[in-house]
């Protein structure tokens, strides 16, 4: 998230504007506190609430992203906040993402768009499933 940007940015663009930023929230909190006040609508894909699947597809963990969500309903923003929670290809299940929409709506927030990413199948159900995971990261 470039916070100081979108901050200067702010200050100059057209009043009649508003800003609706897309993010994963992986970030520190300090980035996220200097622009939500300037935000119109946070659209945060999560990907996985699981850390083991989240971890698997970005190599990062999601602590920093539950900590985010956290903050925003603490602070007002769940009505601000659609979260978008993807079906991803190899990684994750519908069941996997109906969990994590549980998780998310029990932490407040109740706008959801859950969906398919598309990828480049590069593996059939008989090939090995860790190199399958590693070539569909590369190619996307």
């Amino acid at each position: 998230m470039h916070s100081k940007f979108i901050v200067e940015f702010a200050k100059i663009m057209n009043p009649e504007w508003s800003i609706i930023l897309e993010t994963s929230l992986n970030v520190p909190l300090k980035q996220l506190e200097m622009v939500a006040p300037l935000i119109r609508e946070f659209i945060v894909d999560v990907k996985d609430m699981d850390e083991q699947t989240y971890k698997a597809y970005t190599i990062q963990s999601n602590v920093v992203v539950m900590s985010n969500l956290k903050w925003l309903v603490e602070n007002g923003y769940t009505e601000k906040t659609l979260v978008r929670l993807p079906l991803i290809p190899y990684y994750n299940t519908e069941i996997a993402q109906d969990e994590s929409k549980q998780r998310v709506e029990d932490m407040g927030f109740h706008r959801f768009d859950k969906f398919r990413y598309s990828v480049k199948h590069v593996c059939s159900e008989q090939d090995n499933i860790e190199i399958c995971f590693k070539l569909s990261k590369w190619l996307n």
